[in-house]
């Protein structure tokens, strides 16, 4: 295959799918004119989930639930554009899982991380307790307390 007929192949493509998406956004554009409360509360849900969950995965499954939730006001009788929504939906799904597991992973490796802390500062606790012990039995005087120290 010539990479000018490949180059010439791709541009075909990119220029289809720009077609399709600005199809699809004058569709939007109507669809949010007509459900003005709808889109306002869609807005509001992606801006309060991108705010909770400051993930950029979560934000775009989100806005495009939000978007679904818009033109599914709506029905939908172009085959392409019912594809597009369940596959956009399989998408989202997909991303919304893949972002709680990633979040539950962060979550189990800050506990261990936790758990291995208070591990060594036990240890250090005990260590300390040990060289306190021997010092007292030593002699050595207990430190002053800290009213004397700040003087």
């Amino acid at each position: 295959m010539d990479s000018e007929t490949l180059l010439t192949s791709l541009g075909q493509r990119f220029e289809a799918g720009l077609a399709i998406g600005a199809t699809w956004i004058s569709d939007l554009s109507a669809a949010v004119a007509a459900h003005p409360w709808l889109s306002a509360a869609a807005l509001l849900v992606f801006g309060l989930g991108f705010a909770l969950s400051r993930s950029v995965l979560a934000a775009i499954a989100t806005s495009f639930i939000a978007i679904a939730a818009i033109v599914g006001a709506d029905p939908v009788t172009d085959p392409v554009k019912q594809r597009v929504f369940s596959v956009g939906c399989l998408v989202a799904i997909i991303l919304t899982s893949l972002a709680l597991a990633l979040a539950r992973r962060r979550r189990q490796r800050l506990a261990d991380e936790k758990a291995k802390l208070l591990s060594d500062m036990a240890e250090l606790q005990r260590l300390y307790d040990r060289e306190v012990t021997w010092r007292r039995a030593a002699g050595d005087p207990a430190p002053p307390p800290e009213s004397a120290r700040t003087n």
